[in-house]
């Protein structure tokens, strides 16, 4: 719930002691990245990511989301009325799950993002 982590990146929350980032970078072997998303330090709650881009809740806020994309390249930022992002979507760089519930529009910028292809 305090961090997100794809292949490249470790997003962890603002705040986050020294030690627990430098376990992060020593056991992921990735660069680690203290972020907030709406002055929360669930860090895992609000974004999704693999190693094509991000996908942020909505509760993100414009400088939130430029201050990953910097890092990451591709985000975006849903639209929709659920805000735990990463209670809603589970991805990796091989496909991902989306809540039933998910608007159309999102699950378009969820997969656009993250570069997966929609299944049947």
């Amino acid at each position: 719930m305090f961090a997100c982590s794809s292949d490249n990146t470790c997003f962890i929350a603002k705040g986050a002691g020294e030690k627990l980032m430098l376990a992060c970078k020593k056991v992921l072997g990735v660069d680690v990245v203290p972020v907030g998303i709406s002055a929360c330090n669930l860090i895992g709650l609000y974004i999704v990511m693999n190693s094509n881009g991000a996908v942020l809740s909505p509760l993100a806020d414009r400088e939130e989301a430029a201050a990953i994309k910097k890092i990451v390249g591709n985000v975006s930022v849903l639209s929709g009325k659920m805000t735990a992002t990463g209670n809603v979507i589970a991805a990796n760089d091989n496909g991902c799950v989306v809540h039933p519930d998910t608007t159309p529009g999102d699950m378009k910028k969820s997969l656009t993002r993250l570069e997966l292809k929609r299944l049947r």
